[in-house]
Parts: structure tokens; C-alpha cells; sequence
């Protein structure tokens, strides 16, 4: 007895050691959580019991905590990492924020703002169903009094469900992450609501609108998925094969992500909220799709993005290399700045496609690599002003040709004056600073010096591939184009041929947000006003 009572004792004492190492390591480590919650108004009142979720994005754990009087809350001791803070509270829109780094031993201050509910959500689930109602009718030919009885049935039953489940319509449908497509799948996949199309339509009818919803499901995400790898060729120069792996790769991760919201790809700066998106929020590794120079320049600009030190990290990428030597502690006279490293790195990407040169042929695109840097470094002179000027600059002219204070052909004039002054053949050769950083291997000087030093039937074959590349990129951002469309107002047959037709007239003059809104724009005001219903019409100038 007296044995096993030792080994007892020695086996607690083991554990209670354990256990105190792991607490003392938790103290050092261990990172902190706070926060408040307010209300987004002038005021900025505390919101008290609001519940915060804190969720790793490494091993998917949660911590929910409650805000208190103060709408203050706070977590300590937690593993150092990535994580994604979320909140909700009844009678106000839950909020997700971005995800956020913690180093071991560090804290992080997040500050919250949520919006008191209205009635809009529920007044955009009636306006959607009873266009869903109408274009049933259509489609299966329902007699002319059942298409408001299908409404008001699906509707009855919609209600039940949010009270029964004490749910919203915002988060029962996933309407921020798959706008109207996502409530429509919602409904048709719960039983309930179900039962009710099964009363309208016959058994086949019933499967057909499932299966032609599930396919403007697929359309929404395949284009999301093309559109986000031509960003990154952009920047990686992919091949055409690595285009083919990679959107798929991503169409896959999508489709398995139902919490990814589809918006936010165009919801934030071009490349980096990509990068950010593919990295942080998809979890998605590229390492077997892309080779060494494309993974490495991948890793800098997710380094670069999170506001990490570059120059410690240098990169030489010698074209005639088949590996990347890194410096780890440049000389001070040589170390380079982080825009630098990464302008010279996404050049260099570039440079391996040409394929294997001669020495002489290496040095000159060195040089005219430098030089390039060296000008855009310089030429650098962020002004976020700019920004806030132009998206001003574009919502006005949008809502005065919707108040129709301006004729169409007006509208789009102005949209062209707006381009030329961001992206015209001035602003690209005489005042290079306009330039973005995922299009610099366009550089006149870069692209002087690869004609200079490929053959004639080497160039020319450059050429038809940068052709094909630019055509992928502008095809991948009209693509987008009427699959969002759709996923908001759900057109019906006859909209999408006529919106299709729009699209194919598209500019996109750079792939970046100002280019996007621009594309978007230039859409909107070459749409029919007869192309969309009432309905439709009102959830885009905001009357959700």
C-alpha cells in the first residue's frame, strides 16, 4: 500500500509541476483580448451585454465573453496567433471583425460599433420573396391567383421559423455572405419552407428551381474564384496551367466555406485584400500550384501586407537560378526598403518567364529592373485624401444620373474623364506615379529592355502571351460583373441576356478598386431603366 500510495503522490506532483510550468509559460505568453462595444452614432453609448466571440484561426476555438456596463469585455492568457472577434446582440446587426495577429506576450485594443435593427431586413426578405412569388409564376406557369398565395406562404412560414429558432432574417439567409442567393438556398434547404414550395410546385418543378438556383450559386462563386486568381497573376505571373490549379483551388475552398463572404472581394484594396482574403480568411496554401520564386514573392507580400519587416529577409533572385538565396542580415548600405524588395521581386517573378538568357541579356533586364524600382520608390506619394475624393467623385455622379438630373450619354462622358485622369496614356507614360504597384512589370523602361533583349520570334511570342493574359484579366472582371448582379436581385432569363450583352462592352481600365467601382458604374448607367423591376431598382439606390 505504502508503494502505491508513493507512486500516487509522485504521479500528482508530476501533474501539479506540469501545471504550474504550463501557467507560468500561460503568464509570460499569454496574450490579451479587450475591447468595447458602442453604438455607431454620435454618441457613442456602451452597449452593455453584448457577446463577444474570440475564435482562432488556427485551431477554430472559441471564447465568448459579456461586455459590461461600460461595453468594455476582456480575455487574458490566451495562445499568442491569429484571431477573428465577432459580436451580437438582440435588437442590434451582428458585426464580424477582421482577423487580427497577436504575438506571444502582446494585447490588442478592438473597438466595435454596431447598429440598432430596423425593420429593413425583414422589408427586403418580403420584397425578395414576392419577386421570387412572381418569377415562380413565370417560370411554371402558376395560375395568376396562387403567385400571392406562394408569397404570403412563404413568408407565414419564414416568420415561424426566425421565432421559433430565435434567429434573424440577416443571419438565417447568410445575406452577407451570399446576398440573396444564400436566403433563397437557406429557405429552399429548410423543411419547413420547403413545404410550402412543395404545395405550389410538383416534385419536378421543385428540383428544377433547387437545381437552377444551385447553379447561380456555382456561377457567383466560379467567377469569384477566376477573378481572384487574376489578381494574383498580376502580381506572380502565373502560367496558364497555375491559373487553371489555383482557381479551382479556390473554387473548392469557397464552396466549402459557407461563412466566406463573397462581397468582400471587392470590398477593399487591390492586391493586398486578396492576398489577405486568401491567406487569412479561405486558409488556402498555393506551395503546390506555385513554384519557389512565385511562393516566396507570395510570402513577402503577405509579410508586407501584415505590416512585417522586409529588410531582414531580402530576397536575390537571379533569372538564370533555379533557388532564391536570401540574405538574412543585409550589410546597412545595401539593405532596401520594403517597397523596394517587393517591386523588385514581383519584376524578377516576371523575368524567370522569359525562360533561360544569356549574360549580357540578364544584366540589361538587372538594370532596367533597378530602375524601375528606383523611379516608382521615388514617384511614391500616398494621399489617402485621394481616395475619399474619388469615391465621392463617383457617388455623386451615380446618384445624379439615377435622380436623372443627367441624360445617359453625359454619365458616361464624365466616367470617361475619370478614367483617362487615373489611367490614361499620359498618366501611364509621362507621370508614372499613377501606376500600381501589381502592374508595374508594364513599365515602359521594363518592357523596352525584354524587347531588347529577346529574339524577334522570342518577343513576338511574349507578346501573344501578354495578349492572352491581359484578355483573362479584363474577361475575369467583366465575368464578375453579372453573377453579382444576380446573387443581389436574382435575375430572371431576360435580364441576364440583356445585362450579359452590357457586360461585354465593359472597360476595366486597371484591376483595383477604383477600377472596379468604375466597371460597376459604367454598368449601372448603360442598364435600361425598364431592365430591372421596381424591386430591384430600389435595392440598389439603397432602399433595402
Amino acid at each position: 500500500m505504502t508503494r502505491y500510495r508513493f507512486m500516487l503522490i509522485v504521479i500528482v506532483c508530476i501533474g501539479l509541476s506540469a501545471y504550474i510550468a504550463f501557467a507560468e509559460e500561460n503568464v509570460v505568453n499569454g496574450v490579451t483580448i479587450q475591447g468595447e462595444v458602442i453604438e455607431a452614432i454620435a454618441e457613442q453609448k456602451p452597449i452593455e451585454g453584448v457577446e463577444v466571440k474570440i475564435v482562432s484561426s488556427t485551431d477554430k476555438k472559441e471564447w465568448t465573453v459579456k461586455t459590461d456596463a461600460k461595453g468594455k469585455y476582456e480575455l487574458i492568457g490566451l495562445p499568442a496567433g491569429r484571431y477573428t472577434i465577432s459580436v451580437s446582440k438582440k435588437g442590434y446587426q451582428p458585426r464580424v471583425g477582421k482577423s487580427k495577429v497577436v504575438a506571444p506576450g502582446g494585447e490588442i485594443f478592438d473597438r466595435i460599433k454596431m447598429i440598432k435593427k430596423d425593420n429593413s431586413d425583414m422589408r427586403f426578405a418580403e420584397g425578395l420573396l414576392r419577386h421570387v412569388a412572381e418569377n415562380l409564376g413565370k417560370r411554371y406557369n402558376l395560375e395568376a391567383s396562387k403567385v400571392p398565395e406562394l408569397h404570403k406562404s412563404i413568408l407565414h412560414a419564414l416568420n415561424t421559423v426566425l421565432e421559433q429558432e430565435n434567429r434573424e432574417v440577416r443571419e438565417f439567409g447568410q445575406t452577407e455572405q451570399e446576398a440573396s442567393i444564400g436566403f433563397i438556398m437557406a429557405i429552399l434547404s429548410h423543411p419547413d419552407c420547403k413545404a410550402v414550395f412543395a404545395k405550389y410546385l410538383t416534385d419536378t418543378q421543385l428540383q428544377d428551381y433547387i437545381d437552377f438556383t444551385k447553379a447561380r450559386q456555382l456561377r457567383v462563386r466560379q467567377a469569384v474564384a477566376q477573378f481572384m486568381t487574376a489578381v494574383l497573376d498580376q502580381t506572380l505571373s502565373l502560367t496558364v496551367d497555375q491559373r487553371k490549379h489555383i482557381a479551382k483551388l479556390l473554387l473548392d475552398t469557397i464552396s466549402n466555406k459557407p461563412e466566406f463572404a463573397l462581397t468582400a472581394v471587392i470590398d477593399g484594396p487591390i492586391p493586398q485584400g486578396i492576398i489577405n482574403l486568401i491567406q487569412n480568411e479561405l486558409e488556402v496554401s498555393l506551395d503546390s500550384v506555385l513554384n519557389q520564386t512565385q511562393t516566396k514573392i507570395c510570402d513577402v507580400m503577405i509579410d508586407y501586407y501584415d505590416g512585417k519587416d522586409l529588410v531582414g529577409a531580402e530576397m536575390l533572385l537571379d533569372p538564370q537560378a533555379d533557388e532564391i538565396v536570401e540574405k538574412d542580415e543585409p550589410d546597412e548600405d545595401t539593405a532596401k526598403s520594403q517597397e523596394w524588395i517587393l517591386t523588385e521581386a514581383i519584376l524578377m517573378a516576371h523575368t524567370k518567364r522569359l525562360g533561360s538568357l544569356n549574360e549580357s541579356g540578364s544584366k540589361r533586364l538587372k538594370t532596367a529592373t533597378n530602375g524601375v524600382v528606383q523611379q516608382y520608390i521615388e514617384a511614391q506619394n500616398p494621399d489617402i485624401d485621394d481616395d475619399f475624393k474619388f469615391i465621392a467623385e463617383i457617388g455623386d455622379l451615380m446618384q445624379t444620373f439615377m435622380r436623372k438630373v443627367i441624360p445617359r450619354d453625359e454619365a458616361l462622358e464624365r466616367l470617361e474623364v475619370m478614367k483617362n485622369e487615373l489611367w490614361g496614356e499620359r498618366g501611364i507614360n509621362k507621370k508614372w506615379d499613377k501606376i500600381e504597384l501589381h502592374n508595374i512589370t508594364n513599365h515602359p523602361l521594363y518592357q523596352q529592355a525584354i524587347k531588347d533583349v529577346l529574339s524577334e520570334d522570342a518577343y513576338m511570342q511574349y507578346k501573344v502571351q501578354q495578349v492572352e493574359r491581359e484578355n483573362f484579366r479584363i474577361q475575369a472582371s467583366r465575368n464578375l460583373a453579372l453573377p453579382f448582379i444576380d446573387m443581389i436581385v436574382l435575375l430572371n432569363e431576360v435580364q441576364q441576356q440583356k445585362i450579359k450583352m452590357i457586360t461585354a462592352q465593359l472597360t476595366i481600365p486597371s484591376l483595383n478598386y477604383r477600377g472596379l467601382q468604375l466597371m460597376f458604374a459604367e454598368l449601372f448607367i448603360m442598364m435600361d431603366n425598364d431592365i430591372l423591376n421596381p424591386w430591384q431598382q430600389s435595392v440598389f439606390k439603397g432602399g433595402r
